[in-house]
């Protein structure tokens, strides 16, 4: 029984994920700055794969609900933990850095668990997020750091992004759900970011 979690494709993308988000820790922690960030986006672009994957492949209640306890611990991994570790690296853990991480993380876990429990909003047969998802980390920090190429003020940034993403996510703001042109936007989006990030721009 406990070996059906195995048997669902996207959970496996999800864990892959997970893999790849904690291996920016270690590049970061080595002074591969860049490269921790695309580790990040790349966790990102599989969390919209497995999302997909699950809507193809989940064929009864039991995996969908699976799926999506699966998908909360590894978002929770991925896009609250993961960050907070990097800014703290790149920071020099600096003890501000840490209480923002903290209710950073908070804000993460309580944006999940609100989703779990009231999922979409739906309006005229559209379905909208009520407040950021917490994915979008994947694109929000990695912007950031790209704006510190410019800028010595590393402290500030970082932190002022995890400020930003904390109320975005407690916010009521309705954040359509990417379809189409929008969610391949975001997968060209985070390519093109990638790219700048390894070659140092």
């Amino acid at each position: 029984m406990n070996w059906i979690i195995l048997k669902q494709p996207a959970n496996w993308i999800s864990f892959s994920a997970v893999a790849i988000s904690l291996a920016s820790i270690y590049l970061a922690d080595s002074g591969w700055f860049a490269q921790s960030w695309i580790c990040l986006i790349a966790a990102g672009v599989l969390d919209m794969l497995d999302g997909m994957v699950a809507r193809r492949f989940a064929t009864s209640l039991e995996y969908k609900e699976l799926g999506l306890h699966v998908d909360s611990f590894c978002d929770a991994i991925n896009f609250g933990l993961v960050p907070i570790l990097l800014v703290a690296i790149h920071t020099e853990f600096h003890a501000a850095s840490f209480v923002i991480g903290v209710i950073y993380l908070v804000a993460v876990i309580m944006r999940l668990s609100l989703f779990n429990t009231h999922g979409l909003l739906t309006f005229d047969d559209i379905q909208y997020y009520r407040g950021l998802p917490v994915t979008y980390a994947a694109l929000f920090f990695p912007i950031f750091f790209i704006i510190l190429s410019f800028t010595t003020f590393s402290f500030f940034w970082l932190n002022l992004c995890s400020v930003i993403l904390v109320f975005l996510y407690l916010s009521s703001l309705p954040i359509k759900k990417p379809k189409y042109f929008y969610r391949y936007f975001l997968f060209i989006l985070a390519f093109c970011m990638s790219i700048l990030l390894f070659l140092g721009i």
